[in-house]
């Protein structure tokens, strides 16, 4: 723990119950909760004078403690503890955070809230507690405790019977209800991590644009997997055909010269039987794929996995406030792996010339068994111009697809690396409470009392916790389908009677 963030954060807090009308009243009222306030100002003067801390080139111990002083009117003792480690500090910081967030309802954010820039000045002049202001929250005291002192008399008036069955159902309902909405919630005696709570958001900031960039992330992924399955199509459907065997054949004639065409004729015919099963087949962009088959249909649905599995994390509705504002690393590197085996098929047609040397490294390939003798014979150049000639269009349109395919995966790889730095960092100290609470809550439990945990730790978010509306489809189908009951006519109401 790094004791110039205590120090801030020290600061901040006094700064926050200084301003606070509610707190300053409270510092005047009782007499704990001031105490507490003064150990915090006793800490903050142990880390200026053993570990040399100051805030904004200031050391404020000095002017906190006039502050109390004049809240309170009273004199104050200020004493610097000998021997405190940075850790103890920090403990007597969240504790005291804890105790005024749970006593005066005051919510954790506000307490520790660092927006405002203040000045000694101001410090003293906020530092002012009226007669008035006095007067309105000792009558707001007496109003909470009449409603006290009335809920205590009836609870203790006396309840009426129940049979043993019906204090069974009674009893049965209780845990049902208990269990449906998790013990009450985050303010009972319930044994539940706060950590584990959907509403529990463990980091320091909610960036607003997190959502609207995750869509954006998420169409450049669907974006750049269509036109990968889009390169792949066209790897299959876009096919040359290399016949006929015949003395016109311009790719022969252009291959071999129309001297040699004539005397490899058969070879070319046994050449394109054992590679397409057919002399008259056409030849596909992607070799391996000569049609499409099921490893053909389920490479295509492989290909699909990264769009599916962003989309689904990313359109759905969050189911907790770190869903919504943080982008998880293993949608990052599912997706980089996915794209990574899925797009290594697509680097060889990017290209008219890369196209040509795969087909010209296959050629020799095969010539080296059918053309035994005759390599140095045969001429690709000339065959490649005519080969675009005849199909350069199905080529040229293929690199295309393919290249904008390796663009959008580039630019979603990239986007997701950068939201992953952006991601929101971890709020160490509101995992320390939690974690603390959480203790708290267990040892409560088992010595038979009851605890609230402290309800700071939780976020509302409007738009996470927003009940679905119901569509106008949904309206109609109710409407339509659902059996209402028919109006009873006279006569069964009579035989009823």
């Amino acid at each position: 723990m790094e004791p110039n963030k205590v120090y801030k954060s020290l600061v901040y807090l006094a700064y926050n119950v200084v301003k606070h009308e509610r707190l300053r009243y409270e510092l005047d009222n009782k007499a704990i909760f001031r105490d507490q306030f003064v150990k915090q100002i006793n800490n903050m003067l142990a880390l200026e004078k053993d570990f040399n801390q100051t805030f904004n080139n200031q050391t404020w111990t000095t002017v906190f403690a006039q502050a109390i002083v004049k809240v309170t009117q009273q004199k104050q003792r200020f004493e610097k503890r000998d021997g405190l480690s940075v850790e103890e500090i920090y403990a007597d910081y969240s504790s005291f955070l804890s105790y005024t967030s749970t006593t005066f309802e005051v919510g954790r954010n506000t307490l520790t809230e660092e927006i405002v820039n203040f000045s000694p000045d101001e410090v003293l002049i906020d530092a002012t507690l009226t007669d008035q202001t006095k007067n309105h929250y000792r009558e707001l005291e007496k109003e909470r405790l009449e409603r006290e002192k009335q809920a205590q008399e009836t609870k203790d008036k006396p309840k009426p019977e129940f049979s043993s069955s019906q204090n069974q159902e009674r009893t049965y309902s209780q845990q049902n209800n208990n269990s449906f909405f998790g013990g009450g919630g985050y303010a009972n005696v319930n044994t539940m991590d706060p950590r584990q709570n959907p509403r529990f958001y463990p980091y320091m900031s909610k960036p607003k644009w997190m959502p609207t960039l995750k869509y954006v992330f998420a169409g450049l992924v669907i974006l750049a997997t269509l036109m990968l399955i889009a390169t792949s199509i066209a790897m299959m459907t876009v096919k040359m055909n290399l016949g006929p065997n015949n003395t016109s054949n311009p790719f022969g004639n252009a291959l071999f010269g129309e001297a040699m065409w004539a005397s490899h004729k058969g070879n070319w015919d046994s050449f394109l039987t054992k590679s397409l099963r057919d002399s008259n087949a056409k030849f596909p962009l992607n070799w391996s794929l000569m049609s499409a088959n099921v490893g053909s249909i389920l490479s295509l649905v492989f290909y699909s996995l990264p769009a599916i599995y962003i989309g689904y994390a990313v359109f759905r509705k969050p189911r907790s406030l770190k869903e919504k504002y943080r982008l998880s690393m293993m949608s990052v590197i599912f997706m980089f792996i996915m794209f990574f085996v899925a797009g290594s098929n697509i680097f060889n047609v990017m290209s008219a010339h890369q196209i040509s040397k795969n087909f010209e490294e296959t050629f020799k390939r095969i010539f080296d068994n059918e053309f035994v003798g005759d390599n140095s014979n045969y001429n690709f150049k000339a065959f490649w111009a005519v080969m675009m000639e005849k199909h350069g269009a199905g080529i040229e349109a293929t690199s295309i697809i393919a290249d904008i395919a390796v663009a959008l995966i580039a630019v979603s790889v990239v986007l997701g690396i950068v939201m992953l730095v952006l991601n929101p960092r971890l709020d160490r100290q509101k995992m320390m409470h939690a974690m603390t609470e959480y203790q708290r809550a267990n040892i409560a439990m088992m010595q038979g009392q009851s605890y609230q945990v402290d309800p700071s730790l939780f976020d509302d978010d409007t738009q996470t916790i927003k009940a679905k509306k119901e569509t106008k489809f949904g309206t109609w189908w109710k409407k339509t389908f659902t059996k209402k009951d028919k109006p009873k006519s006279p006569q069964d109401n009579q035989t009823q009677n």
